[in-house]
């Protein structure tokens, strides 16, 4: 099954005609007597097959064989919705909490809720799972709960949270705080840090500016927050070629006290989950796809993140690039590239 994901097939149907299509291939690598599943075996095993159990065991291989220890690594969490996977209801019933070690680039846990509501309880159930020690946990606003920040500190781990209006009162006394240090030119702030950068691309410039007060005593609710040491503002602002400039501020707090420019890069760095969003939406079009059947959704999900995954911690496919690379598995006549990815998989030589 992972081999035909990643050879392209999208859908259980897909599954089954790579088995059928790829037999001798398979024989070659399974033994001789080795017969193609029917599509109802695959069926069976991927709607009736433990999702918990499944993801637990791909979390494990990539910990052991990719990532070791998170401690001193920033570990991001959010959430995504398998759009076209409907309910009875016509209403989308799969979302998937990831965890995602930036630093490597691989998905360590996932955890699948029944509504993006739902994120809130997800989370520090995800994350009990994990060994955060000494690791960094950012996670945007949804996820900006009391309880998920001293879920957090009790595992041992630090918090980097995005702060908005669901946090009303920690919003604005933030907000707050900051517009009048700026009018003062931060010049009674005690524990003040700015960092500035300018980036130029495909012809836009990009101002990225951190400031941070590592002096929460201001917030009257800062008590309410385990261990809170550090509030951050990043202003963005982008100039088009055409000389239009739109600016946007975020907010955040965390646990740890580290310098502006560390601070805005685990701002900057939170987001490269997306990239694993957008690749499994553009590569292997999981938004499309409509299998919901008891555990299939779940199931097929975690094999593509199981693609992702490899191919970010093989050197040769990370080089090749998730799109070419899965072209190439499904268009080669030699197999060689499949082989590559067997070896990569078990670690050891396949044949």
């Amino acid at each position: 099954m992972f081999l035909a994901v990643f050879s392209g097939a999208d859908t259980i149907e897909g599954i089954h005609d790579y088995t059928v299509y790829k037999v001798n291939f398979l024989k070659e690598l399974l033994g001789e007597k080795f017969t193609p599943p029917s599509y109802s075996t695959f069926w069976w095993q991927l709607t009736r097959m433990n999702p918990e159990a499944f993801a637990e065991a791909f979390v494990r291989w990539t910990l052991d064989c990719h990532v070791g220890k998170l401690e001193g690594k920033q570990l991001s969490l959010d959430g995504k919705s398998l759009r076209r996977a409907l309910d009875a209801n016509g209403k989308c019933n799969t979302h998937i909490v990831h965890a995602w070690v930036c630093e490597d680039g691989l998905l360590i846990g996932q955890k699948k809720t029944s509504e993006k509501s739902n994120e809130i309880t997800a989370i520090p159930a995800l994350l009990s799972q994990l060994d955060i020690q000494g690791a960094v946990v950012s996670i945007d606003a949804a996820g900006c709960q009391k309880n998920i920040a001293e879920t957090i500190r009790k595992l041992g781990g630090h918090y980097f949270l995005a702060v908005k209006n669901n946090q009303p009162k920690l919003y604005s006394e933030i907000v707050t705080l900051f517009e009048a240090a700026r009018k003062a030119d931060f010049e009674y702030v005690l524990n003040c840090d700015m960092y500035e950068r300018i980036e130029k691309k495909s012809g836009r410039i990009e101002k990225r500016t951190v400031t941070i007060i590592s002096d929460p005593s201001e917030i009257s609710v800062a008590h309410e927050w385990k261990d809170l040491e550090t509030l951050v503002e990043v202003i963005y602002e982008t100039t088009s070629s055409r000389g239009k400039t739109t600016k946007e501020t975020r907010y955040f707090i965390a646990s740890v006290i580290r310098s502006a420019q560390q601070m805005g890069g685990y701002a900057r760095k939170h987001w490269g989950l997306e990239s694993m969003h957008w690749t499994l939406d553009v590569t292997f079009r999981e938004d499309e796809s409509r299998a919901n059947v008891l555990h299939g959704a779940i199931n097929l999900g975690t094999l593509r993140r199981a693609c992702i995954s490899l191919v970010k911690s093989d050197p040769g496919l990370k080089r090749l690039g998730f799109a070419k690379a899965r072209r190439q598995a499904m268009w080669g006549m030699d197999d060689v590239l499949i082989k590559k990815v067997i070896d990569s998989l078990f670690g050891v030589k396949s044949l």
